[in-house]
């Protein structure tokens, strides 16, 4: 049975909403930070090697928005869309990455070795 707790997974959150005050008025703004993420990582440590194979993104502002996903089938990447039923179309990793380093917010590696 798979659990996240025992997993060799690794996963990474990026924050996109950014709550700030001004004159007492708590507002949100996206946060856009670039992120820069690799394909393949190594855990120095342990020596384990990791291949991503999910970002999620985040289109849209602070107070709304709609998430789709990229994720690696095999050597090939895909973008996933569930506002046009289930569209899945091919992807570049230059498209992974051009819309990943602004938009990404959650990045999963597993396990290549």
């Amino acid at each position: 049975q798979f659990s996240i707790l025992n997993s060799d997974a690794l996963i990474f959150h990026v924050g996109r909403r950014l709550r700030k005050f001004a004159h007492g008025i708590e507002t949100y703004t996206k946060n856009t930070t670039q992120v820069i993420f690799k394909e393949y990582v190594e855990n120095t440590q342990t020596k384990k090697h990791y291949g991503l194979q999910t970002v999620t993104i985040h289109r849209g502002g602070a107070y709304g928005g709609h998430y789709t996903a990229y994720i690696k089938y095999d050597s090939e990447w895909f973008h996933y869309d569930d506002v046009k039923l289930l569209h899945v179309r091919p992807a570049t990793w230059d498209e992974v990455v051009k819309i990943g380093s602004s938009n990404g917010s959650l990045f999963m590696y597993y396990p290549i070795d």
